[in-house]
């Protein structure tokens, strides 16, 4: 079994469905929405939360020694904004649609 599978075996029965069918069924977002029957927007961030939690996973697979983890940035700022090496965001910035 290779570290992915053991990874992805690791995470909960929906992080594995969603994150199965964009791999092994290579479904586009809003043809995932449509399966699962939740909005694209909902798609996007649990697939992005799925995603994260993987390489969670699979970092936490990885030997000692062989890899060093990134650090983990928090998010202390109230806007949510990841506050680390990286300037404050400009007032009213909002992600590109």
């Amino acid at each position: 079994m290779s570290d992915v599978e053991r990874a992805l075996a690791r995470l909960g029965p929906d992080d594995q469905e969603l994150l199965r069918l964009v791999a092994w069924e290579e479904l586009a977002r809003d043809e995932i929405a449509l399966v699962l029957g939740i909005s694209r927007a909902a798609v996007r961030v649990r697939l992005h939360r799925a995603r994260r939690r993987l390489a969670e996973q699979l970092d936490g697979l990885v030997t000692p020694g062989a890899r060093t983890p990134a650090p983990q940035r928090k998010r202390d700022d109230p806007t949510g904004h990841v506050v680390g090496g990286w300037g404050r965001p400009r007032p009213g910035t909002e992600e590109a649609r």
